[in-house]
């Protein structure tokens, strides 16, 4: 295996996500989820291009980055400023060789002595374990795993049990959270069309008694490439596909928030558009909340909105930390393009809204 891959990375969505800032320790991922937009990668690149993260590049990102008085660039400004490191941002961090190569455990290690903060997310929770040192705090990790709404059905038809149980994931977990660590679970994808409303509400259940009060729920990334899959797999792709149409999906989602607030779970909900004036009570879509995030965002914004009814450019133009890009933003803002939401699509601003235009 190659040390050459540039795993630190802004995402491209990194107008929509508060933890834009990531690092991926390793290219690809073995555990071959079905549902996983991010092995659509593989499928355009090709297979078997298995590549461990440069450890070296990271250091040298880092320090030079953190010397780095005027930077420039997206990833530069979330380095000059300890942004949140999500680990684990495209690909799960903790593959089967991480037990020889140790890239995962030395590139937290890296963050760590350079004072970010990081949220780790991965299934192969015992692996994870594995990582684990007296650098570890509940100030500086966070740790979060995937879930899926259907529990055991799902750890067989989705993940082919070549992960911990979502029994193991839990009880990892619920270690932490006894130690003052702040966990969570992400629900992605609830399957419009083959989860249901009451699944998800046992599922919440099942999180609450292993003591995770924190969550998140979005319906389904659904490409060519993940249709077919699913499709493969058994799945009804024709009721899935529709179910996820913005006019289903909306009314589903609106019942799972109210499952959540039923319970008392801190949701988190990336779906801007559909949770209608939901509020997320996290600083992330995550359901977590983390130290620095990413503040050029939607999330953000939508917060500003529900609160007071209305944004305007200069609160935009306040919450630009250099991830991101500013033009791109506030066209984006006022104008929309054909395929992006404006916040104008919740239905939830003042008519005032509807009139401004980037000057």
């Amino acid at each position: 295996m190659r040390s050459s891959y540039h795993g630190l990375t802004i995402r491209g969505d990194a107008l929509s996500c508060p933890l834009a800032f990531g690092l991926d320790t390793y290219y690809g991922c073995p555990y071959d989820c079905v549902h996983c937009t991010f092995l659509g990668l593989n499928a355009v690149w090709g297979h078997g291009e298995d590549r461990a993260l440069d450890l070296g590049w990271l250091v040298d990102m880092l320090d030079r980055g953190l010397r780095n008085e005027h930077p420039r660039s997206a990833l530069a400004c979330a380095i000059r400023g300890r942004k949140t490191v999500r680990v684990g941002n495209k690909y799960d961090p903790f593959p089967p060789y991480e037990d020889k190569l140790g890239i995962a455990r030395a590139a937290i290690e890296v963050l760590l002595e350079r004072g970010f903060q990081v949220k780790v997310e991965t299934k192969a929770v015992d692996r994870m374990l594995g990582a684990v040192t007296e650098r570890w705090t509940p100030d500086s990790a966070i740790i979060t795993t995937t879930i899926h709404v259907g529990l055991d059905e799902d750890w067989d038809r989705l993940e082919g049990r070549r992960v911990p149980s979502p029994a193991r994931r839990l009880e990892v977990l619920r270690d932490f959270a006894l130690e003052g660590y702040q966990v969570g679970v992400s629900a992605e994808p609830f399957l419009a069309g083959h989860h249901t409303v009451e699944q998800y509400g046992r599922y919440l259940d099942t999180l609450l008694e292993y003591g995770v009060h924190r969550t998140n729920v979005y319906n389904l990334r659904l490409n060519a490439f993940v249709a077919k899959r699913l499709a493969g797999a058994g799945y009804d792709i024709e009721r899935i596909w529709a179910e996820n149409e913005d006019g289903c999906w909306r009314v589903t989602l609106g019942h799972l928030i109210e499952a959540a607030e039923e319970r008392g779970m801190i949701l988190g909900c990336p779906d801007f558009v559909n949770a209608g004036r939901s509020q997320t009570r996290s600083n992330t879509c995550c359901g977590v909340d983390v130290a620095r995030p990413c503040t050029f965002n939607w999330h953000t914004w939508r917060r500003i909105g529900i609160e007071s009814g209305l944004v305007t450019v200069e609160d935009l133009r306040l919450s630009y930390d250099g991830v991101g890009d500013l033009g791109v933003g506030l066209v984006q803002f006022l104008e929309g393009s054909q395929d992006f939401y404006t916040l104008d699509d919740t239905g939830v601003f003042t008519q005032e809204w509807s009139g401004w235009r980037l000057n």
